[in-house]
């Protein structure tokens, strides 16, 4: 049997399983090189299937999703979709390009949009809402609701689809549309340690109903959707960070780095609760408006309405303390609503074994790891954002939902691999770098590099899936050495107060840092730092976003070894290998472009240690 799932919102990505098992993942922006790129051509989808021998006509069923108001758009006109039913009518098709044009200048969209090569040919505008579906038969206003909600009907019906679905005319035997948050559950509960967990999704969608998130429970390797939770701090954090000169999809984490500066002396406990309780105490219809009021409430104490701050220098008390307040308040409200899930879960003998993050929200790191204190059997995939939603979409019609044996680092390694020869390499670009070592010889060279100060490149195996760099397509550094900090920051365009983040074995994880989960090998809970011999990698209140690596990690893993038997610690400072503005990088390509670009002393690729032939 073949599954195929299909995301077509930002973050566009696709996945494909043969007799429940996972032949292949492909993420969009990183073949079109455009960030948080949207949409998949027909073309794409054809050349993605081909490269193991199928065709649409082959598939059993396809699953399709979208981001919360992101049509799917036709790019090179191979698309067809309708409703299934009596009225076969395609869903409200629009012809040429009005979404494009309608969008507001900066939108967090257009970028992606405008830079995507292909003409825009038909927009189908699919909301979360079919006419045939309800997501919201049933929201609850109040915590106190959720909690003592019972029975707990499975709305499961109510979150999919079935539709006409073609590429060039040729169909699959079943096509679907599921949720959006649907799809985030299942991708989560699928990739899960658990059997039987609570699931709850949230993110940048403020919502009384499941367009912004809700509370599921996983049975049988399904997720069961039951209720809507109304978060609406999402967009509340999103336009905190907004006004407080962040732009980008990326905004959010900027402003959580940015809160670790401050104190939340701005906090309101009285915005701690659902989207329907903060709408009775006053005028606000979503998580931006709540924002815009709490925002005024703090500027008309006599602040300026946006300090001078260009990013660049230490963050000024006002924005620190803003930031340090919003955290607050999302940590509280995230808190608030897991109480109330468990609540009901426990008030209806439901006996889960874990508790499951899944959406945007979930990249919070010090939300998560309080929730990991609180709950303790916490998991959080490592495409929490809408990177995961193919693999989720497609996990929902599995012959058989049984879920893979383990929820190690190698969920993690799911996109393409490559292979590369020495010979290659001095082939291809042999006026540019040289090849100065190979095998076990190369991870010496390479950990004594870093020891004395440089700044190298590692690319190896398959891709991580997922925003966070995970020791497949990282930069690396030493953490021991303070300047790498600014050094590192400087280098990527990145604004210098920002944090870098550790990798580290799992005995440095015990020697190095404490509070740390037990499942922390995705770069999205913190630690507290207790060595002082970490400083680029240890934040200002003195944690850190730990990554924990195993074997199953691949080379990196004896890279943490060879560099803590001259160092003493089996830790490296670990980021994201690319550039201000750019995606990961994906192929060996993008990976030796990337260091020439960005001034790399190194770079690992593949089992081989190349170096500029024009040292940076």
């Amino acid at each position: 049997m073949i599954v195929v799932g299909l995301h077509f919102g930002h973050d566009a990505n696709m996945a494909v399983y043969r007799d429940n098992e996972l032949l292949g993942f492909y993420e969009r922006e990183r073949h079109t090189r455009v960030r948080h790129a949207i949409g998949l051509t027909a073309s794409a989808i054809n050349d993605f299937l081909a490269r193991f021998g199928i065709g649409m006509a082959d598939v059993d069923v396809c699953a399709i999703t979208t981001t919360q108001g992101v049509p799917i758009i036709d790019w090179d006109g191979g698309l067809h979709i309708a409703l299934r039913g009596e009225r076969r009518v395609p869903l409200a098709v629009h012809d040429g390009n009005p979404y494009l044009d309608n969008m507001p200048p900066g939108h967090a969209h257009r970028v992606p949009l405008s830079a995507t090569p292909e003409p825009a040919q038909r927009i189908y505008v699919i909301p979360e809402q079919f006419p045939a579906l309800s997501l919201s038969n049933r929201w609850v206003a109040s915590h106190a609701g959720i909690a003592a909600m019972s029975p707990l009907v499975d709305l499961g019906s109510h979150h999919i689809q079935e539709i006409e679905f073609s590429l060039h005319g040729r169909a699959p035997k079943q096509a679907w549309f599921v949720s959006h948050h649907l799809a985030h559950a299942q991708y989560a509960y699928y990739f899960s340690p658990f059997t039987k967990p609570l699931v709850v999704t949230l993110d940048g969608t403020s919502s009384n109903d499941f367009a912004g998130g809700g509370i599921y429970l996983g049975i049988d390797g399904k997720s069961r959707p039951i209720v809507a939770h109304g978060f609406w701090c999402g967009p509340f954090y999103n336009r905190v960070a907004e006004h407080l000169g962040f732009g980008g999809i990326a905004r959010a984490g900027k402003l959580m780095g940015l809160a670790a500066y401050g104190m939340p002396i701005y906090a309101q406990p009285e915005l701690v609760g659902t989207l329907a309780e903060l709408q009775g105490r006053g005028p606000f219809p979503t998580g931006a408006e709540i924002a815009e009021y709490w925002l005024h409430g703090i500027l008309s104490q006599g602040n300026a309405a946006r300090t001078q701050w260009n990013g660049q220098d230490y963050p000024p008390e006002l924005h620190a303390n803003i930031a340090a307040s919003a955290q607050w308040m999302f940590q509280h409200n995230v808190d608030a609503l897991l109480s109330v899930a468990t609540t009901m879960a426990r008030r209806n003998s439901f006996d889960f074994d874990g508790i499951v993050l899944a959406g945007g929200c979930a990249l919070n790191c010090p939300a998560n790891s309080l929730l990991a204190q609180k709950y303790g059997r916490v998991f959080i995939p490592p495409a929490t954002n809408d990177e995961g939603l193919g693999l989720g979409s497609a996990a929902l019609f599995l012959s058989q939902p049984s879920k893979p044996s383990q929820a190690g680092p190698q969920i993690a390694y799911l996109g393409g691999e490559y292979a590369i020869s020495a010979s290659e390499v001095q082939e291809r670009w042999g006026d540019q770098v040289e090849v100065v070592a190979t095998g076990d010889t190369a991870l010496q060279q390479l950990a004594q590099a870093i020891h004395t100060g440089a700044i190298v490149g590692f690319h190896h195996g398959a891709a991580e899936v997922g925003p966070r760099a995970l020791g497949h397509r990282s930069i690396l550094a030493s953490p021991l050495r303070a300047e790498n900090w600014a050094r590192v920051n400087r280098l990527k365009q990145r604004e210098p107060w920002r944090p870098l983040a550790p990798i580290a074995t799992e005995r440095a994880a015990r020697d190095d840092f404490t509070h740390l989960p037990d499942s922390c090998h995705f770069m999205l809970f913190n630690g507290r730092v207790k060595s002082r011999h970490l400083p680029a990698v240890t934040h200002v209140d003195g944690t850190a976003r730990v990554q924990v690596a195993t074997s199953d990690c691949g080379p990196v893993y004896a890279l943490l070894q060879a560099f803590g038997a001259l160092s003493g610690h089996e830790v490296l400072l670990n980021t994201s290998f690319n550039g201000r503005g750019e995606p990961i990088v994906e192929t060996p390509e993008d990976a030796v472009q990337g260091m020439l670009r960005l001034g790399l002393d190194l770079l690992y690729l593949n089992g081989m240690l190349l170096a500029p032939r024009k040292r940076p």
